[in-house]
């Protein structure tokens, strides 16, 4: 078991939206993990991800894969 696995489910989803969440920030935006279990994360956008053109694209080549390495592919990306 590596350090990453050992630690909370939580801590471990944040840690990954960690490694974007930096770029968001530098664009006026971010997102906000609300819940996560084994099945389903709840985020929200917030700032200017909120409105941007580009927000989908993000959210399909950025957010999704990056919390599926951690959770794998069943899980749900829910945003709110």
């Amino acid at each position: 078991m590596t350090m990453a696995s050992s630690l909370p489910l939580p801590a471990r989803v944040a840690a990954r939206i960690a490694t974007f969440q930096t770029a968001m920030e530098a664009d006026g935006g971010g997102v906000d993990l609300i819940s996560c279990d084994e099945r389903q994360v709840t985020l929200r956008l917030r700032g200017a991800c909120q409105f941007c053109p580009s927000q989908s694209l993000t959210i399909a080549q950025t957010i999704v894969p990056a919390l599926r390495e951690v959770l794998g592919d069943s899980v749900e990306v829910v945003f709110v």
